[in-house]
């Protein structure tokens, strides 16, 4: 699939699966995908998304799995994705984000992450792209190596 993702799918109020990895979509992932209320797993990996991570997916209370892995996203991940009480597997690896998720992720003892993935090792230079103390995987950006 080429072009973006349309805006309609937010009136999907009911889909609880979207998944439209490895594709060639393209621009921002669409703020009204904040109105998918019963959405429970979303990967939209392997695309070429780009724009900072919508604030309105905090509303996604049903959401247990997230991958935005291996896209151009940027800017630092919004601070109401603690509120996703549900999510036990992100991957946000392979984007341009910056910043810490520790007070995001890592500060809630009873959460317990089957998978958390980001850039977090150093890179070529000693700089890390993401502090995250408790991801399960880290990987590093530049050589496309994680452990």
């Amino acid at each position: 699939m080429t072009g973006t993702l349309p805006t309609e799918l937010g009136l999907l109020t009911g889909l609880q699966q979207l998944y439209v990895h490895t594709n060639s979509l393209t621009g921002t992932l669409p703020t009204e995908l904040g109105g998918l209320a019963a959405l429970q797993f979303a990967d939209v990996s392997l695309n070429g998304f780009t724009g900072t991570f919508p604030r309105e997916l905090e509303g996604l209370n049903e959401l247990i799995s997230l991958n935005v892995s291996l896209n151009d996203l940027t800017g630092t991940l919004p601070n109401e994705l603690s509120q996703l009480s549900n999510l036990t597997q992100f991957a946000f690896q392979q984007n341009n984000f910056s910043g810490s998720v520790n007070d995001i992720f890592c500060s809630d003892t009873n959460r317990t992450w089957a998978i958390l993935e980001g850039d977090c090792l150093d890179d070529d230079s000693g700089q890390v792209e993401i502090e995250c103390e408790c991801c399960t995987k880290c990987c590093n950006a530049g050589l496309f190596t994680c452990v």
